[in-house]
């Protein structure tokens, strides 16, 4: 879990983050605040959905297989020229998010979960 306030980006870290910065193994930024963690089983096309009403925020697309959460801030402070060259379907930007986020695996249905519980709550899931 992972606390956020401010305008946060939904993106798959291999979008901005240099290789020397992340990598599979060790899941990490060079941010203070962040979630990255695999999709479970792979890439594909998630869903960010009101967790209330089930409607559809938004959609996103990942290539390598993991998500993560970041504060806007910190990717631009990063990778300046990230709304320029990373295209609108790569990455869900939700502004002004106040509260925690959580992931967990719904062996059921063998997915990973991402959870809001804060101004904004959204589940996100294929």
């Amino acid at each position: 879990m992972a606390h956020f306030e401010g305008t946060i980006i939904i993106t798959d870290p291999g979008n901005f983050l240099s290789e020397s910065d992340w990598n599979e193994n060790n899941r990490t930024a060079p941010f203070e605040i962040y979630m990255i963690d695999d999709n479970f089983w792979g890439d594909g096309k998630w869903i960010v959905r009101d967790k209330k009403t089930k409607k559809i925020i938004s959609t996103y697309k990942t290539f390598s297989g993991y998500t993560g959460v970041f504060l806007e801030k910190d990717i631009l402070t990063y990778f300046p020229d990230f709304y320029k060259i990373i295209s609108r379907g790569h990455y869900i930007k939700i502004d002004n998010f106040k509260g925690d986020i959580t992931n967990k695996i719904d062996n059921d249905r063998a997915i990973r979960v991402w959870e809001s519980d804060g101004n904004i709550n959204f589940i996100i899931n294929e």
